[in-house]
């Protein structure tokens, strides 16, 4: 009888140590010894928390707008925009992401386009206002215009961040000379936006301005009238003749009247 007990007892120790050293559990337990199941497996990730949010592409403030040349900015709310396409209209697209849908936007040719001579284009050395924000003192360093076409700055009437317009000064803290600044449709072109002479500075110094620009509702008797989401030029030059260099600098502010 002894015998018997003796070895029931043995069986038993031998089939416990080995649960202890191979912790073979199949439910994620712990083996006796306190190690983690070696078959236990973590659930598998829940795919809602790993799938990456989709994103439409949206048209930006240029879509819909008038152009002289193809728009360079304000092209797409959201998503990548791809290469303006034609020369009037303009097409472009903006592509979503993860999945989202692409958005298809166009822009016409302004009426007075065909209207810019040979000389009023962008050169090399003009600039485009591509984020056109509030700031303080841009470009930096100041940009030189010189002789009698100066230079060009273009810009997008973006009335989707400027609802009313902004006001726009021109600073030269280096240059005291006097010199001009006229919103035209055109490069170069030294005749306002549909000959308003609200829309120029003339023979101002190291402070010029403000310049009212309206994008949008309300009316002025100072008012700078520009087509929301159309593309306009800042030109400069100097004032005085035969003309020379001057500098200018830019600040703008968003109008709430």
């Amino acid at each position: 009888m002894m015998t018997n007990v003796l070895v029931a007892m043995t069986v038993l120790a031998g089939a416990c140590s080995d649960a202890g050293t191979h912790g073979a559990y199949s439910d994620g337990g712990m083996a006796s010894d306190g190690s983690h199941d070696a078959l236990a497996s973590a659930p598998p990730p829940d795919a809602a928390e790993t799938a990456a949010t989709a994103v439409d592409g949206v048209c930006g403030p240029s879509a819909g707008g008038a152009f002289s040349a193809a728009p360079t900015s304000g092209l797409c709310n959201a998503g990548t925009a791809s290469t303006v396409s034609g020369s009037g209209p303009f097409a472009w697209s903006c592509a979503g992401s993860n999945g989202g849908v692409t958005a298809e936007c166009q822009a016409s040719l302004s009426a007075n386009a065909e209207g810019c001579g040979p000389e009023e284009v962008m050169g090399a050395d003009d600039l485009v206002w591509s984020s056109f924000k509030s700031t303080q003192l841009w470009p930096i360093p100041p940009v030189t215009g010189s002789g009698d076409s100066g230079r060009a700055v273009q810009f997008v009437a973006d009335s989707a961040a400027y609802p009313r317009g902004v006001q726009m000064v021109g600073i030269d803290e280096s240059n005291r000379n006097g010199k001009n600044y006229v919103i035209s449709d055109c490069p170069h072109r030294f005749a306002p936006v549909g000959g308003n002479e609200r829309c120029t500075l003339t023979g101002v110094g190291s402070y010029g301005g403000p310049l009212y620009l309206r994008f949008g509702p309300g009316t002025s008797s100072y008012d700078c009238p520009l087509t929301p989401g159309g593309t306009y030029y800042v030109n400069f030059r100097d004032y005085f003749t035969p003309r020379g260099d001057v500098s200018s600098q830019f600040v703008i502010y968003s109008r709430t009247d």
